[in-house]
């Protein structure tokens, strides 16, 4: 063995142990030499041995499981007088920490026992007034340690140890069976101030909303429901209109995306029934026919009913024309929204007379329909000669508008607080369209009146020169209109024009 010292570092033990081979006088060898104090206890995850320094000391070794100590700053303590209230807690947040740490506590126990991983957001909110768990994606086994952990929070009947309550429960995003909607009622009894109910695109099928409608028609604490894109269709009919016509307490009730195409009539039935509902949204649920006749009738005996969204529908003639019906009646309705409902020019001449007589309605949304541009001069034109009207906001968002939109516009905007919003304006008329008189005579009627409308509905321009508003042109009002558009015509062309549009032969055409 060499005669310098090997020194053997082990990983399984704190010591240095240092092999010498030192003969003693007695010629005998002496065994291996005990390691020095100073190497002892090194920890396993530092095995570097100290350096000597210059003077023969070796460096301070850095215990690493020791906390490393701070001096104490100079001056006053730490802590002012005025920290008090921070550091010493109020009983209130005492109970409150105790409370959340209670809920915490069994939601952890429970995910262990069912072998689920907890959620960190969620021990987070529990013991809160507003509980979220949005787009989790969590599944029945999941949602069983939330449901149970939440009832267990609330359920306690000594209100000294319930400084909060539950107000929001927002279950959007997750599956729920009908067992889960047990769960919820149970929540909802024990949480009495639970105001709003969301589940959102929860896949619930008919029997979780038979069972939901069935405890809502006797609930009184809850204001608001959203079961918007479930995948509803007409088989929960029954169920949502029992809910609309006997519950006393809800006043916003979603349900949009849908598939509630046939439910129009019932849900009539039942609103014209409602004695709370504010809010009602059918948006995107395929109403048209006589689900939207239906609906119309029951807004027309409905005296609480402030908002409702029909967006995305196909309302159409038939459904226009009882809306006007169901708004000449109506006095409590203030937003009407009636995107994309296919509604043309001639379909809006329909809808006309019930905003004329309407003196509630303050916000009617019209965008994104097939409303040609001459029609909205005639739109914005009925607004302004109705004085009684309460309207002040307008929706024409993806519509084009002529230039005399504009300019009634802006004296209706004179007179009174009045918003618009629409696409764009069409250019003014260059001037008369250049024509040869003496064909003129050899035209056909139907001709002409091809001509006159330049790309646009005759409907249209035919509206536009009506100029007392009564939906009937009379022979001059029809030849002022040919005078306009650059087309001079001879009174025996003219005789022909009113003998094929007046197919009632009253000397006048009858628009609608």
């Amino acid at each position: 063995m060499s005669a310098n010292p090997m020194r053997t570092l082990s990983r399984r033990t704190t010591k240095v142990s240092i092999e010498t081979n030192r003969k003693l006088p007695s010629g005998k060898t002496e065994g291996p030499e005990r390691p020095s104090r100073e190497l002892t206890r090194l920890s396993h995850l530092d095995l570097t041995v100290p350096a000597r320094r210059k003077d023969g000391s070796r460096r301070q070794r850095r215990d690493i499981n020791r906390a490393p100590t701070r001096e104490k700053p100079e001056g006053d303590s730490i802590f002012d007088s005025d920290d008090e209230e921070t550091i010493i807690k109020s009983e209130e947040e005492w109970l409150e920490n105790r409370y959340s740490n209670r809920g915490k506590k069994v939601y952890k126990y429970l995910c262990k026992k069912l072998r689920r991983l907890p959620v960190t957001s969620i021990i987070k909110q529990l013991g809160g007034t507003n509980v979220s768990i949005a787009n989790l994606n969590l599944n029945a086994r999941d949602l069983k340690p939330f449901f149970v952990a939440l009832f267990e929070l609330y359920a306690n009947d000594d209100t000294s140890k319930k400084p909060k309550t539950l107000e929001k429960l927002c279950l959007d995003g997750n599956r729920i069976i009908t067992r889960q909607i047990h769960y919820v009622i149970d929540i909802a009894q024990a949480h009495k101030p639970l105001t709003d109910l969301s589940l959102v695109g929860c896949s619930l099928c008919p029997g979780c909303m038979d069972v939901l409608a069935e405890y809502l028609v006797g609930n009184t604490s809850i204001l608001r429901l959203n079961v918007s894109d479930n995948n509803l269709t007409d088989n929960v009919t029954k169920s949502i209109a029992k809910l609309i016509e006997q519950n006393a307490s809800i006043q916003e009730l979603v349900l949009r995306g849908n598939k509630l195409e046939q439910s129009g009539s019932r849900f009539g039935e039942a609103l014209a029934e409602n004695s709370t509902l504010k809010t009602l949204d059918l948006s995107w649920n395929h109403i048209r026919g006589k689900g939207a006749i239906g609906l119309c009738k029951g807004l027309a005996k409905n005296e609480t009913l402030e908002t409702l969204l029909l967006a995305w529908n196909g309302f159409g003639y038939d459904g226009c024309s009882a809306m006007a019906d169901a708004l000449s009646q109506n006095t409590t309705l203030r937003t009407l929204d009636l995107t994309n409902n296919r509604i043309q020019s001639p379909t809006l001449v329909q809808l006309l007379p019930g905003l004329q007589r309407n003196k509630t309605l303050a916000v009617l949304k019209l965008s994104h329909n097939p409303i040609t541009a001459n029609m909205t001069s005639v739109l914005i034109a009925k607004i302004y000669d109705s004085k009684e009207s309460n309207l002040k906001e307008l929706d024409l968002q993806g519509i084009v508008v002529d230039k005399e939109f504009d300019g009634i516009l802006q004296s209706l905007q004179k007179e009174r607080l009045f918003l618009c919003a629409y696409d764009q304006s069409l250019p003014l008329n260059k001037g008369p369209i250049p024509i040869d008189p003496r064909n003129v005579f050899n035209i056909d009627p139907v001709r002409i009146v091809y001509y006159m409308k330049e790309h646009l509905r005759t409907i249209d321009l035919l509206l536009k020169v009506d100029a007392n508003r009564d939906f009937l042109l009379t022979r001059e009002e029809m030849k002022y209109a040919f005078e306009r558009e650059g087309f001079p015509i001879s009174e025996t062309a003219m005789t022909d024009v009113m003998n094929y549009l007046d197919t009632n032969k009253e000397v006048e055409v009858d628009l609608l």
